[in-house]
């Protein structure tokens, strides 16, 4: 079951991958159209951070999904430590 919630909790964030690539392909475009000279700083830098921003937050989801994913399988070798006889 917890293997089915990351799951669902990636493919919620798939979107966010997607609008980062079309906010980086923009700036692209419009660097292209500027003949990959000088841009305007301010409209240029809005446009790259939100891009990187979300790039970031979507690879930071993808490997805390795989982190918590391996935290949660069960093996047969992994076992409790047993309590000392003394203690109690």
């Amino acid at each position: 079951m917890p293997r089915l919630l990351l799951l669902k909790q990636i493919m919620r964030n798939v979107p966010i991958g997607r609008t980062s690539g079309g906010i980086a392909a923009l700036a692209l475009w419009i660097w292209k159209e500027a003949g990959y000279g000088v841009l305007p700083y301010a409209d240029n830098l809005r446009r790259v951070i939100r891009a990187a921003t979300l790039i970031i937050l979507g690879i930071q989801t993808i490997f805390s999904s795989f982190f918590m994913s391996a935290l949660g399988l069960k093996t047969q070798s992994r076992r409790p430590p047993a309590a000392p006889e003394g203690s109690g």
